[in-house]
């Protein structure tokens, strides 16, 4: 399953925060600012990423779609750590933070992304257990968010069933 395409869309969400709003770069966040990467694969399977980027997000989509995007193309979506670990040596001049990170990190995202997709793995809703197009958050509001991470980071759906958590350890409805 190889890449055809690797994209960037810039989003600017309005948010409340019950509050004075935040300065960032020297001016008042009206909305919260995000890039989504999307990566097209020719098995016809879409992946979405984030890239990191507040006030910098043109130069991190700048950086996707013109040093980032060009040499992910062609290659294998499946093989996520060999294609990050040779993209980041490609890099490496470049430093260990700024737009071009941001961007591999959104690469990143869009890749694992693609590979939950191609082994069939879709989101279980926490209170039913039902598969769901997205994993909602209304019975997981009164865990902290710490336990609340990681309970949705080890919850995993197959089509053959739900493996939840490790031995011992609580369920994730628990308040």
């Amino acid at each position: 399953m190889n890449i055809t395409r690797v994209s960037t869309v810039a989003l600017g969400l309005p948010y409340e925060m019950g509050g004075p709003k935040p300065q960032f770069a020297g001016r008042t966040r009206e909305v919260l600012d995000l890039l989504l990467v999307r990566v097209d694969t020719d098995a016809g399977i879409t992946g979405w990423g984030e890239a990191f980027g507040y006030a910098v997000w043109p130069s991190t989509r700048t950086a996707i779609d013109k040093v980032i995007a060009p040499l992910a193309v062609g290659r294998d979506a499946g093989d996520i750590a060999g294609l990050m670990l040779d993209l980041q040596k490609k890099f490496h001049l470049i430093g260990r933070t700024g737009p071009v990170v941001y961007g591999l990190s959104g690469l990143d995202i869009a890749l694992w992304d693609i590979a939950g997709k191609a082994a069939g793995n879709r989101p279980r809703c926490p209170r039913t257990r039902a598969c769901c197009a997205t994993v909602t958050s209304s019975s997981l509001r009164k865990m902290r968010p710490p336990r609340r991470a990681t309970a949705i980071a080890r919850s995993s759906c197959t089509k053959s069933r739900c493996r939840k958590f490790a031995p011992g350890e609580p369920p994730l409805t628990r308040p």
